[in-house]
């Protein structure tokens, strides 16, 4: 079930991801006969290493194998000798302080805080951080220098105190700034309706056209008035 990772042939670089995907195909075949033994699965990623930068390398690492007892010897501890071996030798020594100088650097740029958020836990892992901490904290809060009435929010009480805390009240507070910022964009200006009379809608300027009393005379009196006698003004 599932497919192995490509053959690794020594790359620094793919190093984690490598040993991430042969352990999420080991998981996947859980319970299936022979997958469970510690020896198999050590003499299987083997066979997936591979090149002129790894030979040296696995013909040791067989070279163990081979030494040990397929019943005695078939305990966790073969698999864990196997991966801190690997790691050893072929993960990044530069990844750690890399991610750290990253976090240092790391800002949020509204509204992505699902990105800022990723991103941020994604670095503590490669910097071996606890994200727990509250040095952690610090640092997650620290990409929100620039954004100082959102920290305010934030440190409105009730105070979250953890880390799961804090990130469930600033995803609040974006996405009830959002939903705001959107509603004011969609409002119509109604001021400008009372200070400039073209903008105002046509029927409201029809009812002010037709609002104005016309003045009747001899050449406009309507029809139903010319046989009636116009009341006049016999005041001094």
């Amino acid at each position: 079930m599932g497919s192995l990772p490509r053959i690794f042939d020594g790359d620094r670089a793919r190093a984690d991801a490598f040993l991430t995907k042969y352990l999420g195909y080991l998981m996947l075949n859980q319970g299936v006969p022979g997958f469970e033994s510690p020896i198999r699965q050590v003499a299987m990623a083997l066979t997936l290493i591979k090149g002129k930068k790894v030979n040296l390398w696995v013909k040791n690492m067989l070279d163990s194998l081979r030494r040990l007892h397929p019943v005695h010897h078939n305990i966790l501890a073969v698999w864990n000798h196997f991966e801190g071996a690997f790691r050893t030798k072929f993960t990044d020594s530069t990844r750690e302080l890399q991610a750290r100088g990253q976090l240092e650097r790391l800002k949020f740029r509204y509204p992505d805080i699902n990105g800022y958020i990723a991103e941020f836990e994604d670095l503590t892992v490669q910097a071996g951080y606890n994200i727990a901490s509250q040095e952690t904290i610090n640092l997650f809060l620290k990409g929100f220098n620039k954004n100082r009435s959102l920290l305010n929010k934030v440190f409105t009480p009730p105070v979250p105190v953890s880390y799961e805390a804090m990130k469930r009240r600033l995803i609040t507070i974006i996405k009830s700034m959002q939903l705001v910022n959107s509603i004011a964009q969609d409002a119509p200006d109604f001021r400008t309706f009372c200070t400039n009379p073209a903008q105002m809608p046509r029927e409201n300027q029809q009812t002010q056209r037709n609002f104005t009393p016309r003045q009747v005379t001899l050449s406009n009196t309507p029809p139903w008035m010319n046989n009636a006698p116009v009341p006049m003004d016999t005041s001094n």
